[in-house]
């Protein structure tokens, strides 16, 4: 699908996709995903869930503490002199 896209717009012909749907159809795909895990296997996952479940939450949060950094430096306020 990806190649005949190219192909076309390469060719001067574009496609745009509404999507209306999308933020509902995410919400059911990761809410189907989450409801498959039980907790036999969050236990089977021990201590390298824990890890990881660790590293996203410090990801995150330097993603926030970032993304306000920069959104303080776009506006000129605070900025990291």
């Amino acid at each position: 699908m990806s190649l005949i896209t190219m192909a076309l717009h390469y060719s001067d012909i574009n496609i745009t996709f509404d999507l209306p749907l999308k933020d509902t159809l995410m919400l059911m795909f990761f809410a189907s995903v989450g409801l498959s895990a039980d907790l036999r296997l969050l236990k089977h996952g021990g201590s390298a869930l824990v890890s990881f479940l660790f590293c996203a939450a410090l990801f995150i949060v330097f993603q926030d503490i970032l993304a306000s950094r920069f959104l303080a430096c776009s506006t000129s306020i605070l900025c990291w002199d």
